[in-house]
């Protein structure tokens, strides 16, 4: 799930859940690829795809470092390296221009947000405050960038939107005390959370152009405050999940322009699902919990209706990370060998 890799609203939820299986349920033709790794490598993870179904994420090398690559619509694999001195680096979002953002952990150990041009130039980004750990989460068509800068002086996560003139706009931290941006759509609408340090509280967020901050509404009954928006398309129509009435459970949602939620459903007899990516023409990606607890990848229709995505044969934890305009999805499994590998289901 793109940004679910450092998002501190569900660690202590999602790292319990254990996703595997094989698709138990008809739907449209679609097909699952592996894609390409780095050479002498054995893993990699697909976090973000765009309208020209370009891929990012990141790849082990032969020396085990992470670095941040990118595939192409042929599933060739170009490696983005990273900033001098260092030796990981991720991709979390690309647009449709090829712009994609990230982060690279410098020489010191500490995290900077970077960026890397369509040509595969790579910069870092600004802080407000000099030394503060910084994250890109993703980028817009115009060049706005979305992420999160760690207030070290305050002991809080603020959501930060880099501007396409080169300022910075400070979004706060949301209703708790860590913000976390997941996706920034051309309207400059951003989607994310907001939790608690001791992650005893998560709520899904919305934050305006004008920096103004919305908390979504959960479900109704919901029995504690969990939540996080994932995703937001060009309509601004935002997805996610939801607490439900049953504690350290939850359910994929939607929300709609003006803040109304929708409850997705969950597989037959399962429980707990997700949505992590939408695109503009309304259909939904995501992940949930079968009848016998299996991990399953979803797709949801604009109609809403639920299609469990294929898988690679002995492959386990099926996890979308996002949908294009075309329908190309990109995620990651875990294969038999446990290594995990970034794929396309088309």
């Amino acid at each position: 799930m793109r940004a679910f890799r450092r998002q501190i609203v569900l660690a202590s939820t999602v790292a319990a859940l254990v996703f595997a299986g094989i698709p138990a349920f008809a739907g449209p033709s679609i097909t699952i690829t592996q894609l390409s790794l780095l050479p002498g490598g054995n893993s990699s993870s697909a976090t973000a795809i765009n309208v020209h179904g370009t891929i990012v994420g990141s790849a082990d090398t032969p020396t085990s470092n992470s670095m941040a690559v990118k595939w192409n619509a042929a599933g060739a694999i170009t490696n983005l390296g990273t900033v001098a001195g260092s030796t990981w680096s991720e991709a979390d979002g690309i647009n449709g221009a090829g712009t994609v953002v990230g982060y690279a952990i410098l020489a010191s150990g500490d995290d900077e947000a970077v960026k890397w041009s369509p040509s595969g130039v790579i910069a870092t980004l600004p802080v407000l405050h000099a030394g503060d750990l910084s994250f890109a989460a993703a980028v817009n068509d115009n060049g706005a960038i979305v992420g999160e800068e760690v207030f070290a002086g305050l002991g809080e996560t603020h959501v930060i939107r880099w501007n396409p003139n080169g300022t910075i706009t400070d979004l706060g931290t949301g209703t708790f005390n860590r913000g976390a941006a997941t996706a920034i759509n051309d309207r400059g609408t951003t989607s994310g959370g907001s939790s608690t340090v001791d992650q005893n509280g998560a709520r899904a967020m919305r934050w305006a152009h004008n920096g103004t901050a919305t908390v979504l509404p959960q479900l109704p009954g919901a029995a504690e405050q969990l939540g996080i928006a994932s995703d937001i398309n060009g309509l601004g129509v935002l997805v996610g999940l939801s607490g439900i009435a049953v504690r350290r459970q939850y359910e994929a949602v939607t929300w709609s322009q003006q803040g109304a939620i929708t409850a997705l459903g969950q597989l037959p007899g399962g429980t707990d699902s997700a949505a992590v990516g939408i695109n503009d023409n309304g259909v939904i990606v995501g992940d949930g919990l079968d009848v016998n607890s299996v991990g399953q990848a979803i797709r949801w229709s604009a109609g809403g209706a639920m299609t469990v995505l294929p898988t690679i044969a002995g492959s386990t934890d099926p996890t979308p990370a996002g949908i294009n305009d075309n329908g190309a999805i990109a995620g990651t499994v875990r294969l038999a060998s446990g290594e995990p590998v970034a794929v396309r289901w088309k």
